[in-house]
C-alpha cells in the first residue's frame, strides 16, 4: 500500500509527498496517534515514496524495492517493535552470536522496546545502504522504549550517520522524552477506514454539539454511557472528538473561537493518555466533557 490508499490525512500525505520527492529528509520523524491509525502503514509508505526509483515522492507499488518493502525483507529499512526479553535474547544471538544476561521472569515478560533492540538499530544504521542512499529504522511502540534505550538511542539522533532517517511510532508524543522530541519532526496521523469510524463519528458529533450549546450534564452523561466502558470504543471517540475540532481551526466545520478549541484537544489528548494508563473510562470520558463545557 502507499500514499494512494491512505484516506483521512490528506495534509499528512500531502506534506510526506513534498518532503520525499524534495529530498531534503530529516534524520527523525515521530508519527504521533491512536492505536486504531495505522502508523506502521504510514511509516512504511513514507519509505517507499523515499526509495522508490519508480516514482520518488510517491512509491508506485509495483517495483522491487516497493515489494520488498511490503514484504519486510528491504535489506535498508528495519523495523523493531516492543518485545519480551525471551524473544529478544533469540535475536541478539542470532546478530551478535551472544545472549544477554536476563532479570526476573516477572520483568522478562514486560513487553517493551530495549537496549538489545535499540542496539540493533543502530548496527543497521551505520552500515552503508545498499540499495540506494538511505538507511531507514522504523521503531514501533515507541513509549515503550526504556530510559536506559533512550539514553543509548539519544547519540545516534545526535550524530546520525549519513543518510539516516528514523521513524518512532508513537500513541502520545507525552510519553516521549523531550531530548528524543526535540530532535524529530512530529507528524499526527488520523484513523483512515470509514467503515471503522462511521459509528464513533456519529457519537463525536452528538457530543461535540452537546458540549458546545452547553447542554444539562444528565443528557452529556447519557450520550458518554452509550459508548460503553471499552478502551477500544473510547479511543475511537476521542480520535473522532479531535477531528471534528481540528476540522473547525481549518475552516471546514462550525466556527468556533480557536482558543475554545485548542483547550478543547488538549483536553481530549489528556483524556486519551488517562486511558492509555488504565485509568477507568466512564470517569475519564466524563471529566473531559465536564472540563470541556466549562
Amino acid at each position: 500500500m502507499s500514499f494512494k490508499q491512505i484516506t483521512g490525512n490528506d495534509e499528512l500525505v500531502e506534506r510526506l509527498r513534498n518532503i520525499a520527492g524534495s529530498g531534503h529528509i530529516h534524520n527523525g520523524y515521530i508519527f504521533e496517534g491512536p492505536w486504531t491509525a495505522n502508523k506502521k502503514l504510514v511509516a512504511e509508505s513514507f519509505a517507499k515514496a523515499i526509495l522508490c526509483p519508480v516514482e520518488p515522492g510517491e512509491g508506485c507499488d509495483r517495483c522491487r524495492i516497493c515489494r520488498m518493502i511490503d514484504d519486510g525483507n528491504h535489506i535498508d529499512v528495519m523495523f523493531t517493535e516492543a518485545e519480551n526479553a525471551e524473544t529478544l535474547k533469540a535475536k541478539q544471538k542470532a546478530e551478535f552470536g551472544e545472549e544477554p544476561v536476563l532479570n526476573s521472569r516477572k520483568k522478562n515478560s514486560v513487553k517493551s522496546v530495549r537496549d538489545g533492540n535499540i542496539e540493533l538499530i543502530q548496527e543497521h544504521l551505520a552500515k552503508v545502504p545498499i540499495e540506494g542512499d538511505r538507511n531507514i529504522a522504523i521503531i514501533k511502540d515507541a513509549d515503550t522504549v526504556t530510559p536506559r534505550a533512550y539514553g543509548r538511542f539519544l547519540k545516534t539522533l545526535e550524530e546520525p550517520p549519513v543518510g539516516t532517517v528514523i521513524m518512532l511510532l508513537s500513541e502520545n508524543v507525552k510519553n516521549l522524552p523531550q531530548t528524543i522530541v526535540s530532535r524529530c519532526v512530529k507528524m499526527r496521523v488520523l484513523p483512515f477506514g470509514a467503515k471503522q469510524n462511521a459509528k464513533s463519528a456519529g457519537q463525536a458529533e452528538k457530543l461535540v454539539s452537546q458540549i458546545t450549546s452547553g447542554e444539562p450534564y444528565y443528557c452529556i452523561k447519557h450520550t458518554i454511557e452509550k459508548v460503553g466502558k471499552e478502551r477500544e470504543a473510547a479511543f475511537a471517540l476521542l480520535d473522532s472528538m479531535e477531528e471534528i475540532y481540528r476540522n473547525d481551526l481549518s475552516g471546514k466545520g462550525i466556527i468556533m473561537d480557536r482558543e475554545y478549541i485548542y483547550r478543547a484537544i488538549g483536553i481530549i489528548e489528556e483524556t486519551r493518555d488517562m486511558i492509555a494508563r488504565k485509568r477507568n473510562v466512564a470517569y475519564a470520558l466524563k471529566s473531559m466533557a465536564l472540563r470541556i463545557g466549562g
